[in-house]
């Protein structure tokens, strides 16, 4: 994403937040850029159009941020666990404006595929909350998954709510992460529960809609596309990284836009699939690319 379009996103992720939706208009934005009405709708095709893209942009983010947390080199599940909250808390802090727009985003705004693009940020959060625990935790946590994942998200979006307005405060996010973990440690371990306290339409629902990780094509291609990275930052000397990481950019800026060309995105695979370590992931990354294309 070029800097013009990633800076008028994150001024009006900011006018959106503090204003609301409806409150802000183009040209508010335009003004604080510095920039004419004229030059926004050369990016965007409307208001609608760059909440859209706001939610859009840092909802990859948050899909990659989750990838590159599972797989890193941290081997003791507590651990692993404490690390995604500190990251999680400080993706919070560095963008309040968006998670101010998700979490309190005016209920009014009928745009259906912006309603939609929240709801899925929405399950990519719980999803990732869910298995962040059962990772940490294990089968013993199986039965009542759903109750500790409510309660496990609600503890950070509480903690997140309050620090949120003592904007001056530099929290210490490791510290709130190690109490949150130990919190659900005593929770798990005291805890005497034999059953869900959820209703099982309920329990269905959210298996329904919070699906398996094989079952979520945008996750798995952001997990793939981590550990692509992790190879060639690994395993790849110079020059050709640098080329490799540039291509890897051009390949993810191809794939964002409404109509991909796919005689690019061929080109950009066929010249990862040159270097015989990163063969395998790439053709999984096509593979993956052709299922999402096709829908």
């Amino acid at each position: 994403m070029d800097e013009k379009r990633k800076f008028i996103l994150e001024t009006a992720a900011e006018f959106f937040s503090k204003n609301g939706f409806f409150a802000t208009s183009v040209q508010d934005i335009a003004k604080e850029c510095n920039i004419s009405k004229a030059t926004i709708y050369q990016l965007f095709d409307s208001k609608e159009d760059i909440l859209y893209q706001i939610i859009q942009y840092k909802h990859d983010q948050i899909i990659q941020q989750a990838a590159l947390i599972d797989n890193s080199d941290i081997s003791s599940p507590k651990e692993q666990l404490i690390e995604k909250i500190v990251i999680e808390l400080e993706g919070f802090h560095q963008n309040t404006d968006y998670l101010s727009i998700l979490f309190h985003s005016d209920q009014s705004i009928r745009n259906n595929q912006i309603k939609n693009l929240f709801d899925e940020t929405q399950r990519v959060m719980m999803y990732w909350h869910k298995e962040s625990l059962s990772k940490a935790y294990g089968p013993k946590v199986d039965f009542h998954i759903w109750d500790l994942t409510l309660t496990f998200q609600g503890i950070i979006k509480e903690f997140f709510a309050f620090w949120e307005s003592k904007e001056q405060i530099n929290p210490d996010y490791r510290k709130i992460a190690s109490f949150i973990a130990d919190s659900m440690d005593a929770i798990i371990e005291h805890g005497n529960h034999s059953q869900s306290v959820l209703p099982e339409e309920i329990i269905l629902e959210l298996d329904n809609n919070v699906q398996l990780k094989s079952n979520q094509p945008v996750v798995e291609w952001e997990e793939t596309i981590s550990n692509l990275k992790k190879i060639i930052k690994e395993d790849i000397p110079e020059p050709a990284k640098h080329d490799l990481f540039a291509t890897v950019a051009l390949l993810e800026e191809e794939k964002r836009k409404d109509e991909p060309r796919t005689f690019l995105l061929q080109a950009l695979f066929a010249y990862l699939e040159r270097h015989a370590e990163l063969k395998e992931t790439v053709i999984h990354l096509n593979q993956l690319l052709s299922k999402q294309l096709k829908k």
